[in-house]
């Protein structure tokens, strides 16, 4: 299971990405956990951070850092932020705190 993990979320969430690759690995983590043993804590772990990342960079309709998004090639500012996310659902993005150096 940890194996076929690690391929999906190369094939569908790695460098170069785009919204079809991360519905295929959205897919593939479902069908995944569905299959897997009860009491797996790592893999159950590993299943959790791997959705969260698919969620996270389908959310983002841009491209930053090292993670290309092919379909929206540019940054785009507003995305300049953390996604939160609370029992499975993306709440509102909320603007990062910025320290105040004295």
């Amino acid at each position: 299971a940890a194996a076929r993990l690690r391929e999906l979320m190369w094939e569908g969430a790695g460098l170069e990405r785009d919204a079809a690759g991360l519905r295929r690995a959205a897919v593939g983590l479902a069908e995944l956990a569905a299959a897997a043993p009860p009491g797996r804590c790592e893999l159950d772990s590993m299943l959790l951070v791997a959705s969260l990342v698919v969620r996270a960079a389908a959310a983002r309709t841009e491209s930053r850092g090292a993670h290309l998004r092919a379909d929206f090639p540019s940054p785009a500012g507003c995305w300049r932020q953390p996604l939160v996310f609370e029992n499975g659902r993306m709440l509102q993005p909320r603007p990062m705190a910025h320290s105040v150096s004295t």
